[in-house]
Order: structure tokens, then C-alpha cells, then sequence
């Protein structure tokens, strides 16, 4: 062998070797990984359409600004809506929900100003602890008087914190909060399946959603609360054996960007209503009317469906993984050695050319892995 063939010989080995290394050593998702991704999952959605499935096991009730302005709600300021999820919990429970998550923090109570106003909800609390969770932050806990109805039952509540990958992208649910030291109760999402008797979460759940996100039926608060009282069978066919997520969708707060940005905003088919939803006289709220996407230059989630979708996705058994370090290490040797081959054997405009086509068998062989997943 020529010194010349040797030389070439050793650098393609040190960028194999390089490539493999790197790709075992470094985890999660980076900036570019994660555009790569979230264009991979747009893409698996258009060549392979989602089909047509059983309704989700998850429910979102939307607390949006129509449901705040109307007459109904109109007179509670946001800290004393504890009336408002008195009744809310009390039609759940009556038509047989699985488990009700509230995903934001009731910290503040009116017994503050009015004596006993929250009588009735905590009454409520009481009654249903056994399928209630209530969101609490590292810093933030329910307000006292909700504490004891619920008799400081840690199972009762659900950490809100979720970790967004490095470019500020949420990708992920984590079972157990941010690593912020100390005994914490679960994530959010993980204590509600917990609740519901669901399959227990695993660490990190991998969003890989085949619509958007706001997919997940959607009902406004108000709109729930008319229909429990107008057709109480129809509000049963709806929410039965359902995990409810309760949680805000307006358009300043917990607002996130998340794996599902590239995806078409889809709408409820209308072939998809059914007999009850009809009588209630609302169908599920379309992802467009819920988040005012026309008026925002970056594309966000309402919070409340990260945890929604890792409750759905574990419920339905389409958990996505990511390659085990071996094959991570394996494709970064198989990709350091073509690169450095192409380097090497190549004019400098068919190096580009090639590496640009490698680069794109790569990305289409992690849209036929997600399909294949």
C-alpha cells in the first residue's frame, strides 16, 4: 500500500472512529436534530396520513376567552372560579370520567375575601381526590384550604414543569419534574395516568404526534358546563371513561413551541360528531379558533396539550423511542467513513453535491424509522 492510499485509509478510520464516538457520547436533541425532527414528523404525516382511529382516551377542556367573557363565568374573577370547578368536577365525576387533571395553579382561594366561598369546592376536592389532580410548581402549591381537602395527598398532585430540548423546543414530557433536587411528586401527566389506573409512564416520553397537537378534542369551559345541564346522556356519551386535562388556551399564557409546529392545523371532520355532541349543540373547538395562530408570528401550544398528548400517547401505546447508543454510535461511524470518503475521492462541487444527497437518505431514513416505529 502506497503512503498515499495509507494516509487516506487512516483518515477515513479516524472519522469513522470520530463520528461513532461522538454520536454515542452526545444525547438529546440539538438545534439541528431537532429541526430535522420536527420536519421528519411533518413529513411522516404527508406520505402516510393518519388514519381514521378509536376517539382519544383524552379530553381537553378549554378555559379560552369566550368561556371567561360569558355571562356564566362573567362575574368570577379568575382567583374565585373555585364555584365554576365545584360544578365542573361534580358532572365530570357524574359521567364517569377516569381522571381530571387541572393544569395550572389554583393558588389563590376566595375563602381569602368571602368566608367558606370555597366551601363547595373544597367539598368537591374532598369527594373526587381519588381521580383529581392538581398542577403545582417547584416554587407554587395549591392554596392551603385545597391542600387539606385533599389531605396533603402528594398523589394528588402533579408537577407542571416540563423541560423544552436546546433550542426551546418541546419535544418531550418527563415523568418525574426538572432535576431541582429534593422528593417531588410526578409530572403532570404521569400522576393523572396514575389516577386513571392507566400503563405507568415511562421515563421521557418522545413526542411524535401524526396531526397537531390541538387535535385532541377540545370542548370550552362554558360550552361543558351548558351541556352537562342541557343533555346530561349526550355530556356522558362525550366524557365517559375519558382523562380530562382542564387548562388555559389563551393567547398570552403557557404559551410553548412544541414538536408539532410544521404539522397542518386540522379541524374536527364533520362526519366525526356524533349524536351527542350534536344535542349539546358544540362540536370540539377547531385548533385555529383556539390558539389565534393568524395574529402570532411564531407558532405555539397551549401547555396543557404537551401533557395531554404524553397522557394519549402512552394510553394508545404509540410510544416513540430513540435509537439505543450502539446504533447511535454505529451510524455516526457509517456516516464519518462516507464523508470522509466522499472528501477524499471527490471534486470539491461533487462532494457537495453527494454529501447533500447522503444528508437527505439520512433524514428520509428517520421518516421511514418513525413510520416503522
Amino acid at each position: 500500500m502506497t503512503l498515499h492510499r495509507r494516509t487516506v485509509a487512516i483518515t477515513i478510520a479516524i472519522c469513522a472512529i470520530g463520528g461513532g464516538v461522538l454520536s454515542y457520547l452526545v444525547e438529546g436533541i440539538g438545534r439541528v436534530d431537532g429541526l430535522l425532527y420536527d420536519l421528519a414528523v411533518a413529513e411522516r404525516a404527508a406520505v402516510w396520513p393518519p388514519p381514521d382511529t378509536r376517539p382519544s382516551p383524552v379530553v381537553v377542556i378549554a378555559v379560552d376567552e369566550r368561556s371567561l367573557s360569558h355571562s356564566r363565568l362573567a362575574d368570577y374573577p379568575r382567583p374565585m372560579l373555585g364555584r365554576v370547578w365545584e360544578r365542573l368536577i361534580a358532572d365530570l365525576a357524574g359521567a364517569g370520567v377516569k381522571a381530571i387533571a387541572f393544569d395550572f395553579l389554583l393558588a389563590y382561594s376566595g375563602n381569602a375575601l368571602i368566608e367558606r366561598f370555597d366551601q363547595p369546592f373544597m367539598v368537591a376536592l374532598s369527594r373526587n381526590r381519588d381521580r383529581l389532580v392538581l398542577g403545582r410548581s417547584a416554587a407554587t402549591v395549591p392554596a392551603d384550604p385545597y391542600l387539606a381537602a385533599l389531605r396533603h395527598d402528594a398523589a394528588t398532585f402533579g408537577m407542571l414543569e416540563i423541560a423544552s430540548d436546546e433550542d426551546g423546543v418541546y419535544r418531550r414530557v418527563q415523568r418525574a419534574p426538572l432535576d431541582i433536587g429534593g422528593e417531588w411528586p410526578p409530572g403532570l401527566a404521569a400522576a393523572v395516568l396514575a389516577k386513571a389506573g392507566g400503563p405507568p409512564m415511562p421515563p421521557d416520553v418522545l413526542l411524535a404526534p401524526r396531526r397537531d397537537l390541538q387535535s385532541i378534542p377540545t370542548y370550552a369551559l362554558v360550552d361543558v358546563l351548558l351541556c352537562a345541564e342541557s343533555d346530561p346522556a349526550g355530556f356522558a356519551e362525550i366524557f365517559a371513561d375519558r382523562i380530562v386535562f382542564v387548562g388555559t388556551t389563551l393567547p398570552d399564557e403557557d404559551r410553548k413551541r412544541a414538536v408539532d409546529r410544521f404539522l397542518p392545523l386540522s379541524e374536527p371532520a364533520a362526519a366525526s360528531k356524533s349524536p351527542a355532541q350534536r344535542a349539546c349543540g358544540r362540536y370540539p373547538l377547531p385548533a385555529a379558533a383556539t390558539i389565534e395562530v393568524a395574529a402570532q408570528a411564531v407558532r405555539t401550544v397551549p401547555g396543557v396539550y404537551l401533557h395531554a398528548a404524553a397522557a394519549e400517547t402512552v394510553l394508545n401505546d404509540t410510544l416513540t423511542e430513540g435509537l439505543p447508543a450502539a446504533w447511535r454510535a454505529a451510524a455516526g461511524a457509517l456516516f464519518g467513513g462516507i464523508g470522509a470518503v466522499i472528501g477524499l475521492t471527490l471534486m470539491p462541487w461533487l462532494a457537495a453535491g453527494a454529501t447533500l444527497l447522503a444528508g437527505v437518505a439520512a433524514w428520509a431514513g428517520e421518516v421511514v424509522l418513525l413510520e416503522a416505529a
